[in-house]
């Protein structure tokens, strides 16, 4: 049976170094995933919302088409990349290095489970949210590691909402720190798209581009950071370490 380990409690610097630390060693790797599982329904979708948006060439059904699929398709590759990744983040972390072919074949696996998963607890965020916002906020806080928790422990849909309640149980404001330095980053990152297009009449496919690759970016920190944060609350609250949590997937 595994304890805490005494007197430690999450960091969120040693959760960010982490996160850091497997993007930086398999940078290729993180970011392929990403650019296929991220980049293409996002161009998809932005490219959708420019042909409505232009006067000269209206949208019609290949651009309700493309909204369609790149939702759809945001949906299924998003489902894959979080599996990908949170596979791709607990090996680098025991010391081996990961492997596309197997991250991507791991997401293809789980693929129908962390739709469920994803439209699930979308639903329940969403909600909250309507009804009241700071409820809403705390939720997804709560919620925030219940895909590495399925992903590593294999157990039901609703039991790693569960999961993810008790792991996060006293860490939260720390959790909420770290999505709050995120999504501060995120919006400084996008702000050029906006001055481009205002200040210079730049093309808007140009801010397309832009916005796609700060989404691919994006989400790729996003992704890593959850399985890291997974990785310490598991480590911090239970003792178990990277190299048990891998045994564990194994």
């Amino acid at each position: 049976m595994t304890i805490a380990r005494t007197g430690e409690t999450f960091e969120m610097g040693r959760v960010l170094s982490r996160a850091f630390g497997a993007i930086g060693r398999n940078f290729g790797l993180f970011l392929g995933l990403a650019l296929i599982l991220a980049g293409i329904p996002h161009l998809l979708t932005a490219l959708w919302r420019v042909s409505v948006q232009d006067p000269s060439h209206p949208g019609g059904a290949p651009a309700i088409i493309a909204l369609v699929a790149g939702s759809l398709l945001g949906i299924v590759s998003g489902a894959i990349l979080q599996v990908a990744i949170t596979r791709a983040t607990v090996t680098d972390l025991v010391g081996e290095k990961p492997a596309f072919g197997a991250c991507l074949k791991a997401g293809l696996a789980l693929i129908l489970p962390m739709i469920g998963l994803s439209i699930l607890a979308g639903l329940g965020v969403g909600l909250a949210m309507i009804l009241l916002i700071i409820p809403g906020i705390m939720l997804f806080v709560a919620w925030s590691v219940a895909v590495p928790a399925y992903v590593q422990e294999r157990i039901g849909i609703t039991d790693s909402l569960g999961r993810s309640r008790a792991l996060t149980k006293g860490a939260r404001w720390k959790i909420f720190g770290l999505f709050l330095v995120y999504a501060i980053a995120v919006f400084i990152l996008n702000l050029p798209v906006g001055f481009m297009v205002a200040a210079f009449h730049a093309s808007p496919y140009l801010a397309v581009a832009f916005s796609t690759l700060v989404s691919v970016l994006g989400t790729m920190v996003l992704v890593t950071m959850q399985a890291t944060m997974y990785v310490e609350l598991r480590d911090v609250k239970e003792g178990v370490s990277p190299k048990e949590l891998e045994a564990i997937f194994a």
